[in-house]
């Protein structure tokens, strides 16, 4: 008769495979936390450059509409004076046409301007003590508004303007006196950071540069 011998695992046969069991888990679970902390970076990278270039559109957008029905000329000759009254390193306010009030047509159609066109005086610039970019305006009328371009967690931390004229040569900044009616280009960098932690409040902060330029065509 041929007698089987059962025999089960020792202990320290048990105890090796639960230790590579454990070995394996955690090389599992650190693929998947790496994996989804880098999936939230990249997330929240994605959020910040999202934001960021909704407010840079915004400002390229209404600087483009810099300049009155009577252009960029001196006031002495017939016109409203430099359509970029301010022109700093971190600071621009311009005259803009914002709607043609009774809808009668554009510029090319002999609409009088000065008459059934609204207009504002806009101003961008990141207010002192602040982390933002805020658009500050002034009707025709009078009325003030203003708009601040924030987002949760993200900071605006420098927001510069550069100027060149029409043989694209950049101009000294500040811009001021006769050289403002030289202003052909203006380019704009908007500087924002956020933290790369839970919330975006844990140390480690990420910047994120956006650049872009505008020829406003009412300065030709």
């Amino acid at each position: 008769m041929i007698k089987k011998k059962n025999r089960g695992f020792t202990l320290i046969e048990t105890m090796v495979t639960l230790a590579i069991l454990g070995l394996i888990m955690l090389a599992a679970t650190s693929v998947y936390k790496g994996s989804t902390m880098l999936w939230i970076k990249t997330d929240q990278q994605r959020d910040v450059q999202q934001n960021a270039r909704i407010a840079l559109q915004q400002m390229i957008r209404e600087i483009r509409q810099a300049g009155y029905v009577f252009g960029n000329a001196d006031t002495g000759s017939g016109g409203n004076g430099p359509a970029i009254d301010t022109a700093e390193a971190n600071r621009i306010v311009f005259n803009a046409v914002v709607r043609d009030v009774d809808g009668s047509g554009g510029k090319g159609k002999e609409l009088d301007w000065a008459v059934n066109v609204d207009t504002e005086t806009i101003t961008f610039s990141i207010p002192f003590g602040t982390t933002k970019v805020q658009r500050h305006s002034v009707s025709r009328g009078g009325e003030t508004n203003d708009k601040d371009f924030t987002f949760p967690a993200v900071k605006v931390t420098g927001l510069n303007f550069a100027y060149k004229d029409s043989v694209g040569a950049p101009l000294a900044s500040p811009v001021v006196g006769d050289p403002r009616y030289d202003i052909r280009y203006i380019e704009i960098v908007l500087t924002v950071s956020k933290g790369v932690g839970q919330e975006g409040t844990a140390a480690g902060k990420e910047t994120f540069i956006l650049r872009g330029g505008v020829s406003p065509p009412n300065l030709n």
